[in-house]
């Protein structure tokens, strides 16, 4: 089994959880989707989730490299937007707009994305714009921006009006979210950076500002419950991608344990017909090198048996021929084995008795060869052996010779 490791999924998944913790935080009033927020929110999850199905970069490095280069390019833009992020709203040079929400007053430049208007969602607001000079209004423009991109949402064009220098009017927010509903289907919420133009002959106000309508709870509106439901399932495929990472990479361990014959970890687990983990294998220490010098030492405790003392005395020898007595005639007693071989004290032999020679004739001649008078001729190249006073001759042959092993 080979790892498989999923980048360019987790790069996606990423993206899309991305945008979708960015509108909840959008809606839930929380801070605007400025480029700042949208980008960098986004780069972070992209590079986390991708990390998250690789495990090993170096698996699948080309991809992991895309998807990083990915989310390089979203911070970069990311880093590009706080300027934006911290600055106030502004309004054109010559001209002024306030607007009026129960007892608060407020301007576009005196609100930020983290101190909007806030406007209840049943509320009037009463707004009033003047110019220092007279314009002949012919087109009006309303519009939110998104990650540093305005996006209009009502565009108006018609007749020129009579040239005025103030004009004022009221909104009502109710109206408002239902003429957007009824055109997109979801119910809008949340913090906004709104903008808007006017504009008549060769005069032109434009500003922008930070509006926030607050929903009554957390899944108060249809687009907070799609929202949720998104970011759940999101989470839900990138918990299953991981998973399926993770065991692809245990699989791949456990083969290449297989194959070098390393120990597998884990105990075997699994009925019959199923797979299961090998059992560790047990460490099975290396037999000694022999030495040829070396004996064991008797122990303390064998006992030494004296063997008993009987005339006849069995010996077995690997050297004697099969069928061998003990007396070493054939025919006798089958030889005893090697191992019960038994010894006894030597018998101890008299000397016999030193018999002297009679001594000679004075009258007999010393020359003289007794064997001549025979016949034999006499051969003087011989030594004769004459035996002396103390030579008591050959000893007596031993009971216990002939006895032993034979060549």
């Amino acid at each position: 089994m080979t790892p498989r490791p999923r980048p360019l999924l987790g790069m996606l998944l990423g993206l899309l959880l991305g945008l979708a913790v960015v509108g909840l935080l959008w809606q839930l009033g929380v801070i605007p989707p400025e480029r700042t927020v949208l980008f960098g929110i986004t780069a972070l999850t992209v590079a986390l989730v991708a990390g998250l199905l690789t495990r090993e970069p170096a698996r699948a490095r080309g991809r992991y490299t895309a998807a990083l280069v990915l989310a390089s390019m979203l911070g970069g833009v990311a880093l590009v937007g706080i300027p934006e992020l911290v600055a106030r709203g502004s309004i054109s040079d010559g001209c002024t707009l306030e607007a009026t929400v129960g007892d608060t007053t407020a301007t576009p430049t005196g609100t930020t994305a983290f101190a909007p208007l806030d406007v209840p969602a049943d509320g009037v607001v009463t707004w009033t714009a003047a110019s220092d000079s007279p314009i002949a209004v012919t087109d009006r423009v309303a519009g939110v921006i998104i990650g540093g991109f305005e996006i209009p949402v009502r565009t108006l064009t018609g007749e020129a009006a009579p040239e005025t220098q103030e004009i004022s009017g009221e909104v009502a927010v109710a109206d408002a979210i239902t003429w957007i509903q009824d055109r997109a289907w979801l119910e809008p919420s949340g913090v906004y950076h709104a903008y808007g133009s006017v504009a008549g002959g060769a005069a032109a106000c434009a500003l922008d500002g930070y509006v926030s309508v607050a929903p009554a709870g957390v899944f108060a509106t249809n687009t907070l419950v799609i929202l949720w439901i998104a970011v759940g399932v999101l989470l839900l495929l990138i918990a299953w991608g991981a998973l399926a990472v993770r065991r692809s990479f245990a699989g791949a361990t456990r083969d290449d344990a297989a194959v070098t014959g390393a120990p597998a970890t884990g105990f075997a687990t699994g009925g019959p017909g199923e797979e299961a983990d090998a059992a560790p294998a047990d460490h099975i220490d290396p037999v000694p090198a022999w030495t040829p010098g070396r004996r064991s030492a008797a122990s303390d405790d064998t006992e030494i048996i004296a063997a008993p003392a009987e005339d006849r005395v069995h010996r077995a020898s690997a050297f004697a021929p099969r069928g061998a007595g003990a007396d070493g005639g054939d025919g006798g007693d089958a030889a005893a084995p090697a191992t019960e071989v038994m010894f006894r004290e030597p018998p101890v032999v008299e000397d016999e008795p030193i018999v002297e020679d009679e001594p000679l004739p004075e009258d007999a001649p010393l020359d003289e060869d007794p064997a001549a008078d025979d016949g034999e001729p006499e051969d003087d190249a011989k030594e004769r052996i004459v035996p002396s006073e103390n030579d008591a001759g050959p000893e007596a042959p031993s009971e216990d010779e002939g006895s032993g092993p034979r060549p």
